[in-house]
């Protein structure tokens, strides 16, 4: 019954993806996931599943925004799950929330709790936890916002995670070396990571809230904005530089992104 349920909710929310959170539940208790199934689903996108083999296939298949997980799933294999997701690429990034059972709360060490991003102790207000999740979602705004303000891609210790550093590094350097070659998109560029576009993209888009075409352009622009004023190029020269093979579409995305045509930007700062 339960497989029959969440199922049908996976296919009826992959059209919302853009708009709503997708939150993966991992706990064995079904009338939990029914209860938490029940209170989410108006706000966002569930997936509940009650065992942790299928909660790996969810993770990895979706990648989803938040995951909260039931720490006592058979064996305590829940620790494991967090930390294989904190530790993989392509899901380091993702938040996680334990639940935690009252009865055996003095039995978890400081040292898991910490590995969370927020833990929840059971028997739960709904209220409380809505809170952690929306708490969750802003901090990851606010890191979005900080990308979007800085000269370059990488902002260290930034990042919830050492892998996440490594991999905004990485992708900076790999868009920075391709970023005179206007066909470098990101086709190319989840080849050069070894993921699925999609995978790629939803990493990206969690991370800093843009798309891959979005952040690699904004990066084109960046680099642009640092020469016009560093560099005694041409602006036309800049512009096949960082990539933009028309002048036109150049000078349009740049007034787009900074108030102002390039010439101006160079002129006024």
């Amino acid at each position: 019954m339960l497989s029959n349920l969440y199922s049908k909710n996976i296919a009826s929310h992959d059209h919302s993806r853009n708009s709503q959170l997708l939150i993966l539940i991992a706990d064995k208790n079904e009338n939990i996931l029914n209860f938490l199934f029940r209170e989410l689903k108006s706000d966002y996108a569930v997936i509940a599943v009650s065992d942790i083999e299928t909660a790996y296939f969810q993770a990895f298949k979706e990648i989803p925004d938040i995951v909260i997980c039931d720490l006592m799933l058979p064996d305590l294999c829940a620790i494991e799950f967090m930390r294989t997701l904190k530790n993989k690429e392509i899901t380091c990034h993702i938040p996680i929330i334990l639940l935690i059972d009252e009865d055996s709360e003095k039995s978890i060490s400081e040292s898991i709790k910490r590995e969370a991003d927020a833990y929840v102790m059971k028997p739960f207000n709904i209220s409380n936890l809505k809170a952690r999740i929306m708490n969750l979602n802003q901090s990851r705004q606010l890191l979005r916002d900080e990308f979007l303000k800085q000269a370059g891609l990488f902002v260290e210790k930034k990042t919830h995670s050492k892998v996440d550093e490594q991999f905004l590094s990485e992708l900076s350097q790999v868009i920075g070396g391709f970023m005179h070659d206007h066909q470098f998109d990101g086709d190319l560029l989840a080849t050069h990571f070894g993921l699925s576009k999609s995978h790629l993209s939803r990493k990206i888009k969690d991370l800093t809230g843009l798309s891959i075409g979005d952040l690699i352009r904004i990066e084109r622009l960046k680099k642009a904005a640092d020469l016009l004023l560093k560099s005694s190029y041409q602006v036309s020269e800049i512009a096949e530089i960082v990539g933009f093979n028309s002048f036109s579409y150049f000078s349009k995305s740049f007034k787009e992104f900074y108030g102002l045509t390039p010439s101006h930007y160079k002129q006024m700062l």
